[in-house]
């Protein structure tokens, strides 16, 4: 997970603290990173379900049985606030703090890694300029994609945790954590989020199953031999190729906006725009270790 490079590369880890859903894809590459490292994790999340914790599956699974300890937190605490309040009791100040889905400005020495194999790809397939499309939950990839990225790559996110609204506060959130030092490194524009008030397949709530999405993901399986994961691919692939299919239609059926003004202050030059560019990298968000835990729940609810 490029956004974790700043963790792996310290010489020293004592152990490390985040927080999340208990299904995460960050959470499990955290838990993976501390194997290597050999170093404690701590995981505060909130109620686990029993039959879960009766036969664990997916990236809980996986977690578990690289000594990741949970810690299950009540809904009506924060879980952030939480965990400030236990250093010195689970844990020491001595371990690494890593934010909910690694949103962070350190994530972006390892995404400046990413944009630039992204840019070589480009420059070789379609040198005149292309379009980056990924999910996003914090949205810290795609902002410091963006940034890294050189100007004729655009970048569109789709917002699968929440609202168009929810995301540009994600990324209001990580300019506002940055120190003066750090600001230098943010994008001078934003990406393009999807409006998924104007959006006609944006109506189901994050992690819900839904036969849509699970259609999508079969979909994809069959007529482009991809595989999705259920949590961010299928509703991103749902989402940004609604009037046309997995197979590789560029067709939109959404609203894309970039917001008129910068972190900055300054005008940016495009607001809106209505269709994808005529070539279009798709970024695998990967967290396939957790579809067999969704599958389940698919079955389960007669959905599969």
């Amino acid at each position: 997970m490029a956004k974790l490079d700043h963790i792996e590369k310290k010489r020293t880890l004592c152990g490390v603290v985040s927080c999340g859903g208990y299904q995460s894809n960050a959470m499990l590459a955290i838990a993976k990173l501390a194997k290597r490292r050999k170093t404690p994790f701590i995981y505060y999340t909130h109620p686990i379900p029993n039959w879960l914790k009766e036969n664990p599956v997916g990236n809980y699974k996986i977690a578990k049985e690289t000594g990741a300890r949970f810690v299950e937190i009540s809904r009506s605490l924060g879980l952030h606030r939480e965990i400030l309040s236990r250093v010195g009791r689970d844990f020491d100040e001595s371990f690494t703090y890593i934010p909910r889905g690694g949103a962070t400005v350190d994530a972006s020495a390892g995404l400046r890694r990413i944009a630039f194999s992204i840019a070589e790809f480009h420059r070789k397939k379609c040198p005149d300029g292309a379009g980056v499309l990924l999910a996003s939950g914090t949205g810290t990839t795609a902002l410091f994609l963006q940034h890294w990225l050189p100007d004729n790559i655009d970048v569109f996110c789709v917002p699968c945790v929440g609202t168009t609204k929810h995301l540009n506060e994600q990324f209001d959130s990580i300019v506002v954590s940055a120190s003066e030092t750090e600001k230098s490194i943010f994008p001078s524009r934003f990406p393009f989020v999807l409006d998924r008030d104007k959006s006609s397949v944006a109506d189901f709530p994050f992690g819900q199953p839904n036969k849509r999405l699970v259609e999508t993901y079969l979909e994809g399986l069959e007529t482009a031999d991809l595989e999705l994961d259920l949590l961010y691919g299928a509703p991103t692939w749902q989402m940004a190729f609604a009037d046309g299919n997995s197979s590789g239609a560029k067709k939109s059926g959404g609203v894309w906006r970039r917001r008129r003004q910068n972190w900055r202050g300054e005008e940016e030059e495009k607001g809106e725009v209505r269709s994808f560019p005529s070539d279009l990298l798709y970024v695998h968000c990967g967290g396939l270790e957790g579809n067999p835990t969704q599958l389940n729940r698919y079955m389960r609810l007669g959905l599969l």
